[in-house]
């Protein structure tokens, strides 16, 4: 069984289970807010590119998202890794949300890699005081483990 960590705890996770982990951060405990994160990940394939990830990303949220418009995207590093970044607004219940998310692949070992994205999502616009909450946040960022390490378990 492989070992899981969260902030409180440490426990072996049994073999058919899968982590879907969510970490959602907001300004309030109910109903929307100005402004939140969101870190979340899922498995991806052993041969996947970041730009690859990128166009079906962007493609998935052309489908899905209401009135959705790419404003800028491009690369970055998020704890030393390398990280696709996009900047997009869609429309939900008749207001407008602005989303910028870094995304980054984390190696877990065994052929096993993961994409991990943080999602800053504000109402209207991104404010100067939230672009700059978001940006010292992802400088912040660094791996509970060395990836070089997690590669070779």
């Amino acid at each position: 069984m492989p070992l899981h960590c969260t902030n409180e705890l440490i426990f072996d996770l049994p073999e058919p289970l899968i982590d879907v982990t969510h970490h959602i951060f907001s300004l309030t405990e109910e109903g929307p807010s100005e402004f939140n994160l969101v870190i979340n990940h899922h498995a991806i394939e052993q041969d996947e590119s970041l730009q690859n990830y990128g166009s079906k990303l962007t493609t998935e949220m052309e489908k899905s998202l209401p009135q959705y418009q790419l404003h800028a995207s491009g690369s970055m590093k998020v704890a030393d890794q390398d990280a696709l970044w996009l900047i997009y607004s869609w429309v939900q219940n008749n207001q407008k949300l602005q989303q910028a998310q870094a995304n980054f692949f984390l190696e877990k070992g065994q052929g096993k890699r993961q994409v991990i994205q943080i999602t800053a999502t504000t109402l209207g616009r991104f404010t100067d005081e939230w672009k700059q909450t978001f940006e010292t946040f992802l400088a912040s960022v660094k791996l509970r483990q060395d990836p070089r390490v997690a590669s070779e378990q």
